[in-house]
This record gives structure tokens, C-alpha cells and sequence, in this order.
């Protein structure tokens, strides 16, 4: 099995470092890069072509919905990982695979991972 490809996007370090670390407990993904803001993530899925995002909301400038509003059908699968739960129906609408409420542990990113990958295996195969 070809492990899912993610990036993780949000502007905390620490968020950043405790979605990796749930990650590498994870044989289903592989962190490909991390990015801080929304213009550092519109680069890198340009230039990785992720699989799944790992995706905050509220960040300084644009926000995680504004970069899958902006991506349109060109955006991977995301699972939004914020404290915000006022946002939940904006990122439904938007094809959202999951939305984490931080915190979370290994039991319901494994959850959300596991839905994102019956996705992406789907689209893989042609489905």
C-alpha cells in the first residue's frame, strides 16, 4: 500500500509538531512538508501535490477555508484541525473529510486518517 502523501498547514509549531507525531503513529500517511500561513501552503501543494491536508482555519492572513475555496477542485482531501468549531458547516460545504477539534488524540486523528483514506483509495482506483 502507497502511504497517503499530507501536508500539515497550520501556524502554531506546536500543532504542527503534535499532528507529525500522531502521523508517524499512522501507517497510512506520510508527512511530506509542513507550512505555516496560507501562501506557504498554495506553494508546496503546487509543488507536492499532497494527497491530504492537514488543515488549520484561523491563521494570520487568509484562512484554511479561503485556501480551499481558492484551490476549488484542484485541493486535496482536508481534514481541518482547529479549535473553532463555529466553522464546521463552512468546511462540510467544502468537501471537508473531518473536522479534528483540537485537542485530539491518536484514537480520532486515526479515525479521520482512516475516512480520508477510503477517499483517496477510492480516487486512486478510479472509483
Amino acid at each position: 500500500m502507497n502511504k497517503i502523501k499530507a501536508i500539515i498547514v497550520d501556524d502554531e509549531p506546536l500543532s504542527r509538531e503534535k499532528i507529525r507525531i500522531l502521523a508517524e503513529s499512522n501507517a497510512q500517511v506520510e508527512i511530506v512538508d509542513e507550512a505555516k500561513n496560507f501562501s506557504e501552503a498554495k506553494e508546496l501543494i503546487g509543488k507536492l501535490q499532497p494527497e491530504l491536508l492537514f488543515l488549520d482555519i484561523n491563521m494570520p492572513g487568509k484562512s484554511g477555508i479561503e485556501l480551499i475555496s481558492e484551490l476549488g477542485k484542484n485541493a486535496p482531501f482536508v481534514i481541518f484541525t482547529t479549535a473553532h468549531s463555529d466553522y464546521a458547516a463552512d468546511a462540510f460545504n467544502l468537501n471537508a473529510v473531518h473536522y479534528l477539534l483540537k485537542p485530539f488524540d491518536q484514537q480520532k486523528f486515526n479515525e479521520a486518517v482512516e475516512r480520508a483514506s477510503e477517499r483517496i483509495f477510492a480516487k486512486r482506483s478510479g472509483e
